[in-house]
């Protein structure tokens, strides 16, 4: 009996979508109930009805709990972190990925929806990148608290992104920009208008080419459906107005 049906394994998605190119794989779980670190973007998509729950102190909406709307999506993502979180300990969380990992891979995009939700779990995809070391594994993460208390250095293969907007924004170093400081990973910063980036002298990221490279200072914009009246809403409003690429799918 193969291991695929002697237990149940990870479901990951091929073919890209509508920011990243076809040759992405991708893999994620709940959005918001997986996210230790969020604060800015907090939201979740009630697991039974799909209804979208809005943090006390979100600035804009993750785009991916709103995907979450969507049944299908859902049972995905729950699947996943299900399995993960039965697993428990990181050597079983990391065999459980080895099990599953799509062969032949190139480019594995971490959490289209949710994020590291704990060292065992971060721990276990860095010993993973390791093993695959042909494939980039990349992710956004504002589980900053995870990422500094990994023991070893990551492998170059696993390109880590802190996407600031979390409860642990203050663990990122101030002279992240110093190259000479060693630091290893990657910033990203949401925001809600081109003109924000470029006062910032940020490049924006449209299809995760930053993310992919590692290392990168960039900034990505506010998009998806935000809630009615608010102002993550008010700059999507004009965005649209005046034609700015700002989703992936406009």
């Amino acid at each position: 009996m193969s291991i695929e049906e002697s237990k149940p394994l990870l479901k990951f998605n091929f073919g890209g979508n509508a920011k990243l190119s076809k040759e992405i794989v991708t893999f994620s779980l709940p959005s918001g109930y997986s996210c230790p670190g969020a604060k800015d973007c907090l939201a979740k998509a009630d697991r039974d009805t799909g209804k979208i729950i809005d943090g006390k102190d979100q600035k804009f909406r993750c785009f991916s709990a709103v995907s979450e709307t969507r049944p299908s999506v859902r049972l995905q993502r729950w699947h996943n972190y299900v399995l993960l979180r039965e697993a428990k300990t990181k050597d079983a969380i990391e065999q459980l990925i080895i099990d599953s990992f799509p062969r032949g891979a190139r480019i594995l995009r971490l959490h289209v929806g949710g994020d590291f939700f704990s060292q065992a779990y971060f721990d276990a995809w860095a010993s993973v990148a390791k093993r695959f070391y042909n494939c980039i594994i990349y992710a956004y993460t504002k589980s900053v608290h995870f990422v500094q208390a990994h023991k070893d250095k990551l492998p170059d293969n696993f390109r880590i992104t802190l996407s600031k907007g979390g409860k642990f924004d203050n663990l990122i170093p101030e002279d992240y920009t110093n190259v000479e400081s060693g630091f290893q990973y990657g910033i990203a910063e949401v925001l809600g208008h081109p003109e924000e980036a470029e006062e910032k002298e940020l490049e924006v990221d449209h299809d995760d080419s930053h993310a992919i490279a590692g290392k990168k200072h960039f900034a990505l914009l506010i998009h998806s459906m935000q809630p009615a009246g608010s102002a993550a809403a008010e700059k999507v409003k004009r965005m649209r107005k005046e034609g700015v690429k700002f989703s992936y799918s406009n």
